[in-house]
């Protein structure tokens, strides 16, 4: 379990950086005078959406990790 999570946060962080840099990269773009600004959105916004469902999926995975090693019997720490 702890490596799936620790699994998780490097690929959370890592699509954090990709998100930053396509920011940075949107930016430059917009910037500078003689570009086609807007002509790579179709592939920017398709990855946008890889890495959002990618990030879903995990959440989910997460979840059911979870659900898996929850053991309903034993009582709760308030003695429930």
């Amino acid at each position: 379990m702890a490596a799936a999570d620790q699994r998780d946060a490097i690929t959370d962080a890592r699509d954090e950086k990709a998100d930053e840099r396509s920011n940075d990269l949107d930016r430059a773009e917009f910037m500078d005078r003689d570009s086609n600004y807007g002509e790579h959105w179709p592939e920017r916004r398709n990855a946008a959406r890889d890495r959002e469902h990618a990030k879903d999926d995990r959440a989910a995975s997460r979840d059911d990790r979870v659900a898996l090693t929850e053991d309903d019997d034993v009582p709760d720490a308030g003695g429930t």
